[in-house]
């Protein structure tokens, strides 16, 4: 039920936001990518951002609360995506299930190992782009894109500028 729903998201972020104080949990990943209008919608009120399990690319204007993502776990292949990105000047959300098979064995699901996450770590640092958490990917292009820049006065020697936002 929806309230069941609301009550899920917001606890989930208040325990989250206890054990890793004074960190907050700001962004959602959707279980098994599942999501209609009214769950987008108690996302929006609980979090900053949330993805599915939809591989793409994203682009502006983003929204927020159907960011897609890409997963080698699913078969996507994160090396062409990443290229894709970097090529497009797009936005790339990549994310994996588990390590090694995780800690909990067999009630882990997915097959990415260490060996291939630092593969794949170092294949980035080649590229032409800025890797960073969800969460603060997502607060810099909401910061970014309510800034507004504007010159005070100007002079031969000075340039005052002020930087305010809507946020």
């Amino acid at each position: 039920s929806l309230p069941q729903v609301q009550d899920e998201m917001a606890g989930a972020k208040a325990a989250i936001d206890v054990q890793i104080a004074p960190n907050k949990c700001l962004t959602f990943a959707y279980p098994y990518g599942q999501l209609n209008s009214a769950i987008e919608s108690i996302a929006q009120n609980i979090y900053i951002a949330a993805r599915g399990t939809y591989c793409g690319l994203n682009s502006d204007p983003v929204d927020f609360y159907q960011v897609r993502a890409c997963s080698p776990d699913d078969g996507d292949d994160i090396y062409a995506q990443t290229n894709a990105a970097e090529e497009q000047s797009k936005w790339l959300v990549t994310f994996i299930h588990s390590l090694d098979g995780g800690a909990g064995g067999a009630d882990c699901w997915g097959s990415f190992t260490i060996g291939a996450l630092t593969d794949y770590l170092d294949y980035l640092k080649t590229k032409n782009l800025w890797a960073g958490t969800f969460g603060s990917i997502v607060k810099y292009i909401k910061e970014r894109d309510s800034a507004i820049l504007s010159v005070v006065s100007n002079s031969s020697d000075q340039i005052v500028l002020s930087l305010t936002d809507s946020m």
